[in-house]
């Protein structure tokens, strides 16, 4: 996996330099696919038939007030939690569905939790690259 500075932005985006992948709606190379992704609690449903597809050099931004399921959604990409229905796809394979999870620790993807957690001598890059580097 290779990190690339993209020249229109100064934000970083991954790309992975594997075989033939699936294309997205836009002709692009679909890295990731949600499809009617529902997570409920205690029948409280947080997540309503969520669909969403990022193509490969795609930089995505998740908004919305608090306690309307950002963390929730990204939870269950990264495969902390289970989706109530549904399925996500990462590079046209099933990483969740009701049949099959694909554990933490195979995914490949990282994530950075919301918190006073980050070192402020290093930058932006700095932090993204850590884990990949330890």
């Amino acid at each position: 996996m290779d990190l690339i500075e993209s020249e229109k932005s100064h934000c970083y985006n991954f790309q992975c330099q594997q075989g033939k992948r699936p294309l997205g709606k836009k002709g692009r190379i679909q890295m990731l696919k949600l499809e009617q992704i529902k997570k409920s609690y205690d029948g409280v449903e947080i997540l309503k038939e969520m669909n969403l597809e990022i193509e490969d050099g795609e930089i995505v931004s998740i908004l919305g007030p608090s306690g309307c399921g950002k963390t929730t959604l990204l939870r269950i990409i990264g495969g902390f939690e289970a989706p109530t229905e549904g399925s996500i796809l990462k590079d046209g394979e099933i990483f969740s569905s009701q049949n099959e999870n694909v554990p933490v620790e195979k995914r490949n993807l990282g994530m950075v939790f919301q918190s006073f957690a980050l070192w402020p001598h290093m930058t932006v890059r700095e932090h993204v690259e850590f884990p990949l580097n330890s």
